[in-house]
């Protein structure tokens, strides 16, 4: 084996040592997306400029069903449906409405405070969705496989404790839970989950019919 061959093979070693994966599944082993994760070690950076984040409306649903932004980020609700939708959010982290429309309004909403916003549409009442507002830099949110890949610019430590969220972990939707890297970390940690069920179909409570009203 040549000295290149060694140095080649010695580096994609210590990729697989260095690199960390959070990996959400339910009891079955079925991967959970739209896990957010987050770590407390280093707050936004407030001098930086967001892009604004887009929460679509495709076939009389939110996309992403999880959007996860900064505090102090915009968000643009473009409607792509034939349909005109009227979005709110009754969250205390968030209240908004925006009246029946079609195609892109005028202005983004602003999100100023931290906190989960669960949105819906007076129209649509299976319609749902949330936007999660984050404080803190390290924050991920699970893809389709249910992972969550950590940079290794986090200078990772088996002592670091995580939180993690979910729409589905609690009743009201707010709950989170508290984990630590695994000792001695390895390059996957599996982490199960006992969702609720869908909350599509037990969304409210009480028939929210007018914004500002519950019936």
């Amino acid at each position: 084996m040549n000295k290149i061959t060694l140095s080649l093979l010695m580096f994609l070693c210590s990729l697989s040592i260095d690199a960390k994966t959070l990996h959400f599944a339910d009891p079955a082993g079925t991967a959970i997306s739209n896990v957010v994760v987050k770590f407390s070690n280093q707050a936004v950076d407030k001098s930086l400029t967001k892009p604004v984040a887009i929460m679509d409306q495709v076939d009389i649903q939110f996309a992403p069903y999880v959007l996860l932004i900064d505090k102090g980020q915009q968000v643009a609700f473009p409607n792509r449906d034939d349909v005109r939708h009227h979005v709110y959010s009754f969250s205390k982290t968030k209240p908004f409405e925006i009246k029946l429309y079609k195609n892109t309004p005028t202005d983004p909403v602003t999100f100023s405070s931290a906190g989960v916003v669960e949105l819906g549409c007076n129209i649509h009442d299976k319609m749902i969705g949330y936007i999660y507002v984050t404080e803190q830099a390290n924050t991920f949110l699970s893809d389709s496989e249910g992972n969550v890949d950590l940079p290794e610019s986090m200078g990772l430590a088996s002592t670091m404790e995580f939180q993690y969220w979910h729409p589905r972990l609690s009743t009201n939707r707010l709950e989170h839970k508290k984990a630590n890297l695994s000792d001695p970390i390895e390059a996957t940690q599996i982490i199960t989950l006992s969702l609720l069920n869908n909350d599509a179909s037990t969304k409210q409570q009480k028939r929210k019919t007018r914004f500002g009203k519950t019936y």
